[in-house]
């Protein structure tokens, strides 16, 4: 997670985003702030990977078609499925 998520997950335990800060950081440092951040990364960089990829190949599957806002819609939806 960034920084911000972990502060914006602590504020409902402290007062402010300054006192989650101030919590996070006095108990476990600044590498708290990046707690979560390699299980994000490592659920993130596939299912983007995916998602390019399955835009791409769809892409130059209708290369030689017109391509309008439909085939769009269409290949970010079927990216998007195969993504998730």
């Amino acid at each position: 997670m960034l920084p911000i998520c972990v502060l914006y997950a602590c504020i409902p335990l402290a007062n402010s985003a300054n006192d989650g800060f101030a919590h996070v950081t006095s108990e476990e440092g600044i590498r708290g702030l990046y707690r979560g951040f390699g299980a994000v990364t490592v659920g993130g960089i596939p299912a983007t990977v995916l998602y390019l990829g399955t835009y791409e190949v769809r892409g130059t599957l209708f290369s030689g078609t017109r391509t309008g806002r439909a085939t769009h819609r269409s290949m970010r939806v079927l990216a998007e499925r195969l993504s998730s």
